[in-house]
């Protein structure tokens, strides 16, 4: 009997549907990983408070100067929203920037 050696290729991608088209995008793992590790040092390393939040307004991402403004662990921050840990009035001026940046697709204020 003639056994057959299998290789596992793992492959990663993207999948768009365009219109009626539906597009792949292989994607280069560890070329991704790495401009991931870079960008997460460079938002490690500053004093600025930055964050990312999904489409629902839930936290995805606080570097450690945030974290470290609320005095916990970035952990208790993931997943939550500004009304869960701001103060009612912080909470609503946080909110309608939000909501403005999702409706633009930006959003800008100066103080």
């Amino acid at each position: 009997m003639n056994k057959k050696k299998h290789e596992e290729i793992i492959l990663n991608c993207r999948i768009f549907l365009r219109g009626k088209k539906l597009s792949f995008e292989l994607i280069d793992t560890p070329k991704e990983m790495e401009k991931m590790n870079y960008l997460s040092e460079i938002l490690e390393r500053s004093q600025d408070l930055m964050f990312f939040k999904d489409k629902k307004l839930k936290y995805k991402y606080v570097n450690s100067s945030f974290a470290n403004l609320f005095e916990c662990d970035r952990d208790l921050i993931y997943n939550k929203s500004d009304r869960d840990i701001l103060p009612e009035e912080l909470y609503n001026q946080s909110e309608r920037g939000d909501l403005l940046a999702l409706e633009n697709g930006y959003y800008l204020e100066i103080e």
